[in-house]
This record gives C-alpha cells, sequence and structure tokens, in this order.
C-alpha cells in the first residue's frame, strides 16, 4: 500500500505557505490513505480540519472537528476545542465561543492552552464590541490581554504573545486611545517584526493621529508582505485603511475605488462580514458622492443665472424672434 507520509508532508508545507490548492490536493489523498495507515489518523484529521479553518471554511471546519473529536485526547482534544471556539465566533456564535473559552482558560494543567484561551476570550470580545457597540466589551478585552501579558516569563511563543499586544493595542484603538495603541503595538513587533496585520495596525493608528506620511509609509509595507505571504485578507485591510485615508482627503471617489478592491478581496476569501462593511461604506460614500453632484449642479445653475454683480441676467431677443 501506498505510503503515507510524502502527502502529508507535502500538505503540511501547502499549509504554511499558504498554498491551500496544493494543501487540498495532498490532504485529501492523506486522508483516503488513512484507512490503511490508522496510525497517522489523528494528525491527518487534525490537519485536515486547521487546513479548512485557515480557507475560511468555517462550516465545513466545525462539522469535521465534531465527527473527528472523539478519536483526540489530552492536549490535541484541548487545542481543537479553542479552536473550535474560533470557528464558532466567526461564525458569529460568540455566546457559546466565549463559553468554550472560559472553560479552557481555567486548565492550569496546560499553559500555552490557557493562555490562548485567554487571548482568544480578549479576540471574542473585540468582535461583540464590533456587533454591539457595547464598550464594556472592551474593557473585559483589556483585563484579559493583561492578565495574559502578566504570564509572558513563563512561556517563549513569541507568536503568541505578539497577538496578546495585538489585542490590547487594538482595545485602545477602539478606545480612541491612540497613543496608548501605538505604542502597544510598537511594543507587539518587539516579538514579531514583520507581520502585514501589525503594519495595517500601525497605519490606522498613525492615519487617527493626523500623521498620513507614516500612515503610508505602514500601509506599503503591510501590502508588500502581504503580497509575499499570499495574506488576501491583510491586503484588503491595506486597502480599508487607504480608503478611511482618501475620505478624510474628501477624495470620496477614490475611497470608494479603494473599498471596492477591499470588498473583492474579503468576497474571494469569504470574509463576508468584511465584505458586507465595506459595501456599507461604498452605500454611503455613493449617497454623499451623488450630493455633492447635486450641490454643485446647483451652484453651477445659480451661476448661470446671475451677473457677475449677482443680478439676473436679462435675455434679449432679435427683431422677429419668438419668445
Amino acid at each position: 500500500m501506498e505510503n503515507i507520509e510524502p502527502y502529508l508532508e507535502k500538505a503540511k508545507q501547502g499549509l504554511k505557505e499558504g498554498n491551500y490548492r496544493n494543501f487540498m490536493e495532498n490532504i485529501s489523498i492523506a486522508k483516503y490513505l488513512t484507512k490503511f495507515h490508522s496510525k497517522n489518523k489523528q494528525e491527518v484529521f487534525y490537519l485536515y480540519i486547521k487546513g479548512l479553518y485557515k480557507l475560511n471554511d468555517y462550516k465545513a471546519a466545525i462539522q469535521v472537528l465534531s465527527e473527528a473529536f472523539p478519536m483526540f485526547e489530552g492536549e490535541t482534544k484541548y487545542d481543537l476545542l479553542n479552536l473550535k471556539g474560533l470557528i464558532l465566533g466567526r461564525l458569529g456564535d460568540y455566546k457559546d465561543s466565549i463559553q468554550i473559552f472560559e472553560e479552557l482558560a481555567k486548565l492550569d494543567e496546560y499553559l500555552s492552552i490557557k493562555i490562548k484561551a485567554i487571548n482568544n476570550l480578549a479576540w471574542a470580545y473585540l468582535y461583540l464590541f464590533k456587533v454591539e457597540s457595547d464598550p464594556s466589551f472592551l474593557i473585559l478585552a483589556a483585563k484579559r490581554c493583561n492578565e495574559a501579558i502578566k504570564k509572558f516569563d513563563l512561556f517563549d511563543d513569541n507568536i503568541l504573545k505578539k497577538k496578546i499586544l495585538v489585542n490590547l493595542g487594538t482595545a485602545y484603538w477602539f478606545q480612541k486611545k491612540f497613543d496608548q495603541a501605538l505604542e502597544t503595538f510598537f511594543e507587539a513587533q518587539k516579538f514579531m517584526q514583520d507581520d502585514p496585520k501589525l503594519f495595517n495596525n500601525i497605519a490606522s493608528t498613525f492615519a487617527r493621529l493626523g500623521n498620513q506620511e507614516k500612515a503610508m509609509e505602514y500601509l506599503k509595507k503591510a501590502e508588500l508582505l502581504a503580497d509575499k505571504m499570499n495574506n488576501l485578507f491583510e491586503k484588503a485591510q491595506s486597502y480599508r485603511i487607504l480608503a478611511e485615508l482618501a475620505e478624510f482627503n474628501q477624495d470620496y471617489m477614490q475611497a470608494v475605488d479603494y473599498y471596492l478592491v477591499a470588498y473583492d478581496l474579503y468576497t474571494s476569501i469569504q470574509a463576508f462580514r468584511e465584505s458586507l462593511e465595506c459595501q456599507d461604506e461604498i452605500d454611503r460614500l455613493t449617497y454623499l458622492i451623488k450630493q455633492e453632484s447635486r450641490e454643485i449642479m446647483k451652484e453651477s445653475w445659480r451661476k448661470k443665472k446671475t451677473n457677475g454683480f449677482d443680478k439676473e441676467i436679462h435675455f434679449t431677443y432679435k427683431k422677429g424672434e419668438s419668445r
């Protein structure tokens, strides 16, 4: 019987490089081969679930996870529970995702799982704020981040440390504490230098502080890195921030163009919540453009009806010409 290992390794490589077509081709073969290589079954299904999540196919991910969950135990089982919470959150079921994270945050025997759960709680509260506009969720998010930061000396996962600081900076950003947000994002850079999400966050914060030059500098870094990593979500985020800058400069047409690019990118990766947010912005700006056009036309018509001294222009007719 054919060896499963080459397909498993190619699937891992595809997932790592963001080559999801390569991932799906090889993980599908590996899944079939688990019928004859049962010892690899857990590893294959764990990787498959992770891949579906990365592909934003959340419904398929939750279905496979539910079916495969009984075969897992120990730390891997709790890690998948963390992932289940994230998937439920992506599907809009924040209350159930928070319940999962709250339980995992009590696991003292698995520190890594505990810290991830605390950070995921912060993430869920940030999304709840976006949905319900309740500022108390920002306080809860910041509280959870600070709880995790106090444990930084206990673990060496720099990517996780970066994520925690990014969530804290985001909580400050939504609270309009832009100086604190910027300081926190720069602190996150100590743990991960090249990250398009981080560059986008820094750019957005500089924009809010009125420093458009710095905002553009970090947006360029974010877009270049997102292209290199094939990270379409963060590329879309870059265009969304560009749209906000264009609107600030009252270039509404350019802002709409940027939102359209972001909309297409979000839609291509099934980030439908963000797509809808872009559509709302496009509709709002299109209305503003129409209103602005009407005002320009009214002003143009008024000028045509008056002379330089603001007096009405009297039209004269040649002799014999009909009035």
